[in-house]
């Protein structure tokens, strides 16, 4: 049982790093599933442990106030105030993950800026 704390935690946390943006890939590049994992495993490798920590941290960070609630309120009041904040906290948790993917995609393709890797996309005029 030793053996497999010491082995298969450091794996977890190091596949949940590198599995962590397949849902960003899947929606910014337009992926199916098994190249959204490709594409997070690539974006990730070299940062995985930076990653996981930064993740693990921006959980603790939005998690914590669901927490708070949970550990020192009981009832319906409560998780009425918890699915408000889970409302609130879900969008900007969504932004942080997408961001830091884009940014990551940019740092490994060279390219300074956000908006140079993924320009706006133009609609051609409606013809009647």
């Amino acid at each position: 049982m030793l053996l497999i704390s010491i082995v298969g935690i450091p794996f977890a946390c190091r596949t949940a790093g590198r599995w962590a943006f397949g849902t960003q890939a899947i929606i910014v590049d337009h992926v199916g599933a098994e190249e959204a994992i490709s594409k997070s495993s690539e974006i990730v490798s070299g940062h995985g442990w930076q990653v996981f920590g930064i993740l693990t941290g921006t959980v603790l960070l939005f998690a914590a106030p669901d927490t708070f609630l949970s550990l020192f309120f009981a009832g319906a009041p409560e998780t009425l105030l918890a699915i408000f904040i889970s409302a609130i906290l879900a969008p900007v948790v969504a932004s942080f993950l997408l961001l830091f993917y884009l940014r990551l995609d940019a740092y490994k393709k060279g390219i300074a800026s956000i908006s140079a890797l993924h320009p706006p996309r133009t609609r051609k005029p409606a013809s009647f």
